[in-house]
């Protein structure tokens, strides 16, 4: 009787541990956002993204260039970053009036931080038990780096929220596979790489995965129906950019990512004055960086000229660092640009949340590494089902590739805060299986 009524009250429980998870998180979001002192909010990135927003709602055209008060003729169009953050900036700022877009945009976005804590627990509910999933829930509730970012105008906050969407696509599509879903996925793909263009080349090992959790006479289809979704959208983009720049994209950023992550240890000649912006030192940033062939045969030199030093620091320190609690190019760990005050400066909740949230992450990181290999052993499915396994090593393929791309580019840490969901979920489907396995061997 005890153990048919504790199976009773569990999903209660859940439910309201869950609420509990993410009032507290919305709590948290909401302080931090609007007790933390930025002092100058528009700068560098946020600069750009606020430019680009202005543009488009004052006069529809997408350009960085910033119009001057005497300018009579339009800003130039140009597609330098990806347009998804700076439009949804410029609808908040038809939206509403001029004096509160900004605080609009914070709601906003603490409105979308909730959404991905939400969205959490409905992935990994998939993949582990309810009282298991609320793990890394919570602990996407408390993580210091995704409430930051959403006191920022950064694109992580989106980027982290349709990233949890895409993989409730994939969930579907794996418990009703077919051309429909197939389709809406690889949409869903091209609309979130219009928010970090990087995303584009995960569609492929994607979409071999959906074809091969495909029966064998539709595979053809549905990757063909995969990848179509995904050229109407990325296509839609790359014409305009031939219509109004001559080209299919702008590589400025590709050659920055290139050239920004090939200095070991983030330093120019090993000298720490330079750690985070060695590339400001180089004095001949200038003639490596006007192409992507002059960067990569720059690297190809350096690789060459000292091979032990660096390809150390691509394939043993870059990962590392891509993964590490410390922003590279940030301030006091947790921010990206410095701030004259903030919650985590002295208020309890804050500070405690913040050391418990550092003293579990290399932990938390080792455990992910172990969830991304465990899903791909082939006892792996005595644990699982097919589909929980398929959407697993669709997670994992995610987690590599990031990982991946960002060694053989720069590796900041920043850019792995939107993934931070599925590194706590991926640690604690490690915990969970290796628990299970462990309890089926006792039995």
């Amino acid at each position: 009787m005890q153990v048919v009524a504790g199976r009773k009250y569990a999903p209660v429980l859940t439910w309201f541990l869950l609420a509990v998870i993410v009032l507290a998180g919305t709590y948290l979001r909401v302080v931090a956002t609007f007790n933390t002192n930025i002092g100058q909010a528009i700068r560098a990135d946020a600069r750009d993204y606020w430019v680009y927003a202005v543009n488009l709602s004052e006069s529809g055209v997408f350009s960085r260039k910033i119009q001057q008060v005497n300018e009579a003729e339009e800003p130039t169009p140009d597609a330098v970053r990806a347009p998804g953050y700076p439009f949804m900036m410029a609808t908040v700022m038809r939206l509403l009036p001029q004096q509160h877009w900004y605080g609009g945009m914070l709601w906003l976005q603490i409105v979308l931080g909730v959404g991905v804590i939400v969205l959490t627990f409905v992935l990994f509910r998939s993949l582990l038990p309810p009282l298991w999933a609320l793990i890394p829930t919570g602990l996407t509730a408390v993580s210091p780096h995704l409430i930051m970012l959403g006191a920022y105008l950064l694109s992580e906050t989106l980027f982290a929220f349709s990233l949890l969407v895409m993989f409730l696509f994939i969930r579907r599509h794996i418990e009703q596979p077919g051309m429909r879903t197939a389709f809406l996925s690889g949409t869903l793909v091209g609309l979130i790489t219009l928010i970090r263009a990087g995303l584009q080349y995960f569609s492929v090992p994607l979409a071999l995965l959906y074809m091969a959790n495909a029966p064998r006479a539709k595979r053809a289809r549905v990757g063909t129906a995969f990848m179509l979704g995904l050229v109407i959208i990325v296509g839609a983009w790359g014409v305009r950019n031939l219509a109004v720049i001559d080209k299919w994209s702008d590589s400025t950023l590709q050659i920055n990512f290139l050239h920004h992550g090939m200095y070991p240890g983030f330093m120019y000649r090993g000298d720490p004055a330079t750690r985070g912006r060695p590339y400001r030192f180089d004095p001949t940033s200038g003639q490596i960086n006007r192409t992507t062939g002059t960067i990569l045969s720059e690297i190809w030199r350096r690789l060459r000229d000292e091979p032990a030093r660096h390809v150390t620091w691509y394939l043993l320190v870059k990962p590392i660092s891509f993964w590490s609690w410390d922003f590279v190019q940030g301030s006091e760990s947790i921010f990206i640009y410095p701030v004259r005050y903030s919650p985590y400066h002295d208020q309890s909740v804050f500070v405690i949340s913040r050391d418990f949230m550092r003293a579990l992450h290399w932990p938390l990181v080792v455990l992910m590494l172990l969830g991304s290999v465990l899903v791909w052993l082939p006892g792996v499915r005595q644990l699982a089902t097919v589909q929980q396994v398929f959407l697993a090593r669709a997670i994992s393929l995610m987690l590599v590739y990031y990982t991946a791309i960002h060694v053989v580019g720069t590796p900041f840490p920043r850019y792995a805060v939107p993934l931070k969901p599925f590194l706590y979920g991926m640690a604690v489907v490690a915990c969970s299986w290796l628990y299970r396995r462990l309890a089926d061997r006792h039995s």
